[in-house]
């Protein structure tokens, strides 16, 4: 949980919905996770699209997190925690299925 002073207002639900990721192979998705918050339909269509750009070029195993609203990267310079916390959780959750997976072979 993001302690309110890190976080951000959620207006529109616009740019907390463009947050979200996508699994590809080979530039394909396989994953879309993106969900609609207070409404904010056009958020998830700008996230979507963000990610699909970004990881259409992709060779091999891909993951893609984006928060895809033209102003995320403002709120963030302002001290919010818009992806910071999620670049983090991302990392560790890799290393570790990575890390299962090289156990299990």
């Amino acid at each position: 949980m993001i302690p309110p002073e890190r976080g951000f207002k959620d207006r529109t639900g616009n740019l907390r919905s463009s947050i979200g990721y996508v699994v590809l192979v080979d530039g394909k998705p396989v994953n879309v996770a993106f969900a609609a918050v207070k409404g904010g339909h056009a958020g998830v269509n700008e996230g979507q699209r963000l990610a699909l750009q970004v990881g259409s070029k992709t060779e091999g195993y891909a993951l893609v997190v984006v928060a895809g609203m033209n102003y995320a990267v403002h709120v963030e310079s302002k001290g919010r925690d818009v992806l910071t916390s999620a670049e983090k959780f991302a990392e560790k959750e890799v290393a570790k299925h990575l890390a299962d997976l090289v156990t299990n072979i």
